[in-house]
This record gives structure tokens, C-alpha cells and sequence, in this order.
């Protein structure tokens, strides 16, 4: 359960997404430090440092040289600066809802930073199922562990339906993100066109 920040001024989000253009904001962006520290930001935000680390469970200090990359490409800003003593704590927002992955007619670049967030996401993704299994919180009567690998074939129609469902999915784990109840739990979803083994693409 999020440890829940005292009532303060939201600022409006933006409706645009976060405009990352170029490989260098994305690989900033991609570390397992800071897609962690923006995923807490989502759900947190505004807030300060210390709010931030009381969320994360990441030291304060620590988390200040990734704030100011995540400043740096244009992910985060200062939003306020409240009294705290004799001293004033930075209030840290999100510039948008989400970051941009509309890669079209940026095809290299697509590539580049999809192959980068692919890898880092299934890394994520194994270290935390190692980690609930060397916790043991895997409760195979209450199927808390969703795990599926499926060759198959779509049509294109197919595969606006399935986005069409994995974009309702994520309603759902954003909608969970806001509220910080329950168990906190890892997603990963990937659907790409294979090749088969020894193939060249035409």
C-alpha cells in the first residue's frame, strides 16, 4: 500500500505525452533506477524527496542524482518549493501523464528504444518474479502469477483487438497505481512479429 502524501495543489496534467524525441532522453529515461523513481512519481506526485523515498524505499539521498537526469530530458520539473524548518523542500511533478512511444516515421529510433526498453523490462520483470519466489508470496491457490508464451498468427485486425484489450489492462494498473491499494505487483506485456529460426525477413 502507497504511503499516501498530504493534500496538496495538483497541478493540471497535461494531456500530451511526455515529448522524448531523440535516444539520449530515452536511454536516461530507461535505467532500472529511474523507470522505478517515474513509475512512483506517477503514482505520487507531486511531492518531495522525502516523500518520494518514503514511498520507494530508496534512500533520500540517492535519489537526487536521478531526479536531476529526470529533469535534465524534460520528464520532471519542480513544480513548488514548500518551508521545512529554516529551509524550503522541492515539490517534484511529472511533465506528462506518460511517456511518448509513438515512433512513426522515426523508424531507427523506434527500434533503437524499443530493443533498449524490451530488455530492461523483462529484466524487471525476472528480477521481481525472482524475488516474490525467494519471498514466497506466489499463492498458487489465489493465482496471483500470470505467466503465458504463445506462438501464434494474427491478421492486422487481430492485433488492433488485442492492443484494443492490453490498453484496457493498463486502465486497470494505472487505475491501481492511483488508488495504492492491495499488493503491489510487476506487469510485463510483449507482442512483436516473429521471424522463424534461420529466416531472413522479406
Amino acid at each position: 500500500m502507497l504511503i499516501k502524501r498530504p493534500d496538496r495543489k495538483v497541478r493540471p496534467r497535461p494531456h500530451a505525452l511526455t515529448p522524448m524525441k531523440t535516444f539520449e532522453q530515452f536511454r536516461v529515461l530507461l535505467s532500472p533506477a529511474r523507470v522505478e523513481i517515474y513509475e512512483f512519481l506517477q503514482a505520487v506526485a507531486p511531492c518531495s524527496v522525502a516523500e518520494l523515498a518514503a514511498v520507494s524505499g530508496r534512500p533520500a539521498d540517492g535519489l537526487y542524482p536521478h531526479l536531476r537526469q529526470l529533469e535534465r530530458i524534460g520528464a520532471v520539473e519542480v513544480v513548488d518549493r514548500e518551508p521545512k524548518g529554516r529551509v524550503t523542500e522541492a515539490i517534484y511533478d511529472l511533465t506528462g501523464d506518460d511517456v511518448d512511444f509513438d515512433f512513426r516515421g522515426r523508424k531507427k529510433l523506434g527500434d533503437k528504444v524499443i530493443s533498449l526498453a524490451a530488455e530492461l523490462f523483462i529484466r524487471l520483470g525476472r528480477t521481481a518474479l525472482r524475488d516474490a519466489v525467494e519471498a514466497g508470496i506466489l499463492d498458487y491457490e489465489k493465482k496471483n502469477v500470470v505467466l503465458r508464451n504463445a506462438m501464434t498468427w494474427l491478421t492486422d485486425d487481430d492485433v488492433v483487438e488485442v492492443r484494443k484489450h492490453a490498453l484496457a489492462i493498463v486502465d486497470i494498473l494505472d487505475r491501481g497505481r492511483k488508488a495504492g491499494k492491495g499488493r503491489r505487483y510487476q506487469y510485463l506485456q510483449l507482442l512483436v512479429p516473429s521471424v522463424r529460426p534461420g529466416r531472413r525477413q522479406a
